[in-house]
């Protein structure tokens, strides 16, 4: 029995430079879905800014002001979530088809099972990312 160590090593290797260029990728994605939901709530603010202004002249506190915008924005995330995680769910479905026909690749497929818990996750993050990206566009409006 021969033992392929320098191949074996190398894919490896080319696997954890893979792994690493994803990552990064999706935290430079992260940052930006971020940086987008910012520069929409501060527009929906701007927009708003009178009706902001006499919420604040009657005594509204912050956190009554924050909300709407909060909640709009988690409204955004669940929104871009959704799109991804049904994109995911159809090319799961499609490449499960197409590698279906093969026996030895059934190893390699993402069951359902994974592919919805991974969606769960993708709802949450983008739930929590939506809210998070407005209630810091709002809190530097409110500061103001």
């Amino acid at each position: 029995m021969e033992y392929a160590k320098d191949a074996i090593k190398g894919l490896l290797t080319v696997t954890h430079y893979a792994q690493v260029a994803f990552l990064t990728l999706a935290a430079i994605l992260l940052v930006l879905a971020v940086l987008l939901i910012v520069n929409t709530i501060r527009m929906a603010i701007f927009s708003r800014r009178r009706e902001v202004a006499v919420m604040k002249l009657v005594g509204a506190t912050n956190w009554f002001i924050r909300v709407p915008f909060m909640t709009e924005g988690m409204i955004q995330g669940l929104a871009g979530a959704t799109v991804a995680f049904v994109v995911v769910y159809v090319l799961r479905n499609v490449v499960f088809d197409l590698v279906k026909k093969q026996s030895i690749f059934n190893n390699l497929i993402a069951s359902t099972h994974d592919v919805i818990g991974t969606g769960i996750a993708i709802l949450i993050v983008g739930a929590v990312v939506g809210a998070g990206g407005s209630a810091a566009a709002v809190s530097r409006f409110l500061d103001v």
